[in-house]
């Protein structure tokens, strides 16, 4: 689940909050797992884009509050 929020593991596997998915990955890898930063640079970058784009194309579609009022 690499880039899911603890609250969105906690959600798929069945926990009732996220300190308790955090606790039950450390209890389990003896840690929490530290991500690569190079990689979560890569994967914010992306959503950043995805974000972007989804943004830009509102504006040219003229959707209602998708551009700058003057």
């Amino acid at each position: 689940m690499a880039g899911a929020t603890w609250e969105q593991v906690a959600k798929f596997v069945g926990f009732s909050d996220a300190s308790t998915a955090q606790r039950a990955v450390r209890n389990f890898f003896g840690e929490t797992p530290q991500q690569d930063r190079e990689e979560l640079r890569h994967l914010l970058r992306q959503r950043g884009e995805v974000l972007w784009r989804q943004a830009r194309r509102d504006m040219l579609e003229s959707r209602p509050g998708a551009g700058f009022r003057e």
